[in-house]
């Protein structure tokens, strides 16, 4: 006995959204900012990590002359 197929046929609901949050456009601040505290977050390691580096090449240099 072979079983036969069953198509079920369902509506696809719209791409559009009524819910009115989805909608709103973001603001220019709220572009900028995570773009702006990476660029410090960068400027604050970056720095870091020249004074680590600046203060192990002096432990080194004293340490073999």
């Amino acid at each position: 006995m072979i079983a036969k197929a069953q198509v079920v046929v369902t509506p696809i609901p719209p791409l559009n959204s009524d819910l009115p949050f989805i909608t709103q456009s973001i603001s220019l601040f709220g572009r900028l900012w995570p773009v702006a505290g990476l660029a410090a977050a960068v400027i604050v390691n970056l720095a870091w990590v020249g004074f680590l580096g600046y203060g192990f090449s002096k432990l080194v240099e004293t340490a073999f002359l």
